[in-house]
């Protein structure tokens, strides 16, 4: 189960889950995403992830291809909170492939940087 808490009444939202993201989770992040895309709404999205699964795991790419699709076109900025180096340095690798989309890393003691920076220039 996945679920968006939405934080202190702003537009920025924390995503819950179990980690890994897996195939299903993954998928209701989709419908949750999709929604707001019907208000137009543009939102800061927070994520805590510390093991990502492997692309295998999915059932398909073409979830994965469908999620980005709907994220670019209702998250302005995407704070992602780990502890993992890789993970940061692929975050990294996704803020230049996702115009549109600002994504920055934060470290777990970090949390409070993460939601300034979501706040910040809306």
């Amino acid at each position: 189960m996945i679920k968006m808490l939405q934080l202190h009444g702003t537009d920025n939202y924390q995503v819950v889950h179990q980690s890994p993201l897996g195939h299903q989770q993954l998928q209701e992040l989709v419908t949750k995403l999709q929604k707001l895309k019907q208000y137009d709404q543009k939102i800061g999205l927070l994520n805590e992830v510390d093991e990502i699964p492997r692309l295998a795991e999915w059932k398909s790419i073409k979830a994965l291809a469908k999620m980005k699709t709907s994220a670019l076109s209702v998250v302005r900025k995407y704070a992602l909170i780990t502890s993992k180096d890789w993970i940061r340095r692929a975050a990294q690798l996704a803020n230049w492939l996702t115009p549109g989309m600002e994504v920055r890393t934060f470290d777990k003691a970090e949390k409070h940087l993460a939601l300034q920076w979501l706040d910040a220039g809306k």
